[in-house]
């Protein structure tokens, strides 16, 4: 089975470049990478990929002349890819144990009602986050996943590609933050179940990204808690608590 990795980069492609090492050291899975630059200014960013391009066959290489935003640019890598599961993963993000993607393609497929899978993440201090909210700390163990959540936060979560096929992309409305909160309400409503894997553990940098982007983010935050509440009749973003 094929996985997709869709990785989005914004001028930070030193973060890509440690990523994409770890993804090669750690995973033995069959894969492939979609990249996408998200109109980064620093031509180093873009000669990276186009130096990995050139090096290896399973990367497949997206450049957008301005940043698009996380949704859209995620949809436009998700006609590129060809696997039978779609991984999003942050490039903030570095693997860091071996069957990371095995493990994360078994919980898939042990129950075809969850529709998403998430690792767990560190925080800063590098403790595992879920275990800080205690929502989530009150939750039954089910095998190696947790079941029931009210959404999971789209740093590293595994997708079946059928399930995006019925679900359909992320909501382009959503510039930055809200994206996540809107898919994980939109698998809910098609009867699907969101799960973290308790067994897989992803460091997590945090921020990396949205901090150098030169845009309100606050406003950008409250235009998302106005695009939910209109839509789900909330305005609480999961992903700022988790996040």
């Amino acid at each position: 089975m094929l996985t997709s990795i869709v990785i989005l980069q914004h001028e930070t492609w030193q973060l890509t470049r440690d990523l994409v090492d770890s993804i090669a050291k750690y995973t033995e899975a069959p894969y492939e990478l979609v990249i996408v630059d998200n109109g980064s200014s620093d031509r180093l960013a873009v000669q990276y990929l186009e130096r990995l391009d050139a090096s290896t066959a399973t990367v497949k290489l997206v450049l957008h002349e301005y940043n698009q935003g996380f949704a859209k640019a995620v949809n436009h890598a998700l006609t590129l890819c060809e696997g039978e599961y779609i991984l999003l993963l942050n490039n903030d993000c570095q693997i860091t144990h071996p069957d990371w993607l095995t493990m994360l393609v078994d919980a898939l497929e042990a129950d075809d009602q969850v529709g998403i899978v998430s690792a767990l993440t560190t925080a800063p201090d590098q403790s595992v986050y879920w275990q800080r909210w205690d929502q989530y700390r009150q939750l039954e163990v089910i095998d190696v996943a947790l079941h029931g959540l009210p959404m999971v936060p789209m740093t590293c979560v595994l997708l079946p590609a059928d399930v995006v096929d019925v679900v359909g992309n992320l909501c382009e409305d959503f510039f930055v933050y809200g994206e996540d909160d809107d898919y994980c309400m939109r698998l809910r409503q098609h009867g699907l179940k969101l799960a973290v894997h308790t067994g897989v553990l992803v460091r997590h940098l945090h921020k990396q990204t949205t901090k150098l982007l030169k845009i309100d983010l606050e406003r950008y935050k409250a235009k998302a808690r106005e695009l939910l509440t209109d839509k789900y009749g909330t305005a609480w973003l999961h992903s700022e608590t988790l996040l």
